[in-house]
């Protein structure tokens, strides 16, 4: 269900279900799923860049971003990570 328009100085804000604010993808639903996909595809290209261009043991040592900390983790979705 959509909320009603809104306006602004005469023009109508177009409504989503997704978008990205300041790295994190928020949905209409307020679940986490869509972050936590779209952050482990980021991950992975990221890794596999790396992989290619440096050795192991320097990108293992790198450490991992915290926003996963704000996640609402659902039993499904903790399989996955």
């Amino acid at each position: 269900m959509l909320a009603p328009d809104v306006t602004v100085d005469s023009n109508t804000v177009e409504q989503v279900d997704n978008f990205v604010h300041l790295g994190n993808n928020q949905s209409s639903d307020g679940s986490s799923q869509s972050d936590m996909k779209r952050r482990i595809g980021l991950a992975s290209a990221a890794m596999t860049n790396l992989e290619r261009s440096i050795p192991v043991a320097a990108y293992k040592s790198l450490g991992f971003p915290n926003s996963w900390e704000t996640w609402t983790i659902l039993a499904a979705d903790r399989k996955r990570l």
